[in-house]
């Protein structure tokens, strides 16, 4: 089945800007249709189905569990506890729903048995493939080996996630740097950008990682004054 990722992308406002918060605002209000300002998992994905109203979205379950998990309680003061998503951490809800979804359809091709599971035949089958997203892999067992972190034998969408993610977004210190102009267009003047990198760079692995990147972008996010709007 082909997949029209333009139309998906235009389901799901994620930018900071005040098109896109509007748009963002009209769909939670049409998800929220109780009117209490938060959203369970099971009204987020009933919403998908009948606001969104994109079929692959909504079959992609495993993306939206992932990205609900991922977003819920993100923000400090939140008066709900762990099971809910606020307006305040919708906009990362989606932003992490498109990426997830794309994973899964990465994840899916490989998936040749249809179980939500990857087992060592099937990914050893999909080099080429994994080798386009990811870059060389020497050695396709020991990668294997090194994303089935419960050591089933099997790689789930939740391990695959953690590797793609790692894979897709290691940091290094140069490239930090390199990007100075672009970063403190987002964030503000960073007068030591060494410095900066090392406060991201949590694990002190060298790189910065996904989840590192995202921990720190959100916190820039939400502490420094909003230029055109606040979601709240």
């Amino acid at each position: 089945m082909s997949i029209d990722y333009y139309e998906i992308l235009a389901c799901l406002p994620r930018e900071k800007n005040c098109d896109e918060y509007e748009q963002r605002k009209a769909l939670w209000d049409g998800i929220d249709v109780n009117g209490n300002g938060f959203l369970s998992l099971a009204e987020i994905s009933k919403g998908i189905r009948d606001v969104i109203g994109v079929d692959e979205l909504f079959d992609c379950t495993p993306a939206i569990n992932r990205a609900f998990h991922y977003s819920k309680n993100r923000t400090e003061g939140g008066e709900q506890g762990f099971d809910y998503i606020e307006f305040r951490e919708f906009r990362l809800f989606l932003q992490t729903l498109r990426m997830f979804f794309e994973f899964y359809q990465a994840f899916d091709s490989i998936d040749e048995g249809d179980d939500r599971k990857i087992n060592k035949e099937e990914f050893a089958n999909n080099k080429d493939a994994i080798e386009k997203w990811v870059g060389v892999i020497e050695d396709m067992d020991a990668e294997f080996d090194s994303i089935d972190v419960n050591e089933g034998g099997e790689i789930l969408f939740s391990e695959f996630v953690e590797w793609a993610m790692a894979k897709d977004l290691n940091i290094e210190v140069e490239e930090f740097a390199n990007s100075k102009d672009a970063i403190e267009r987002w964030v503000g003047v960073i007068e030591d950008m060494d410095a900066e990198f090392d406060s991201i760079d949590v694990n002190e692995g060298g790189e910065i990682l996904f989840s590192e990147f995202v921990e720190w972008a959100m916190a820039k996010d939400l502490n420094i004054e909003v230029e055109e709007y606040e979601e709240e």
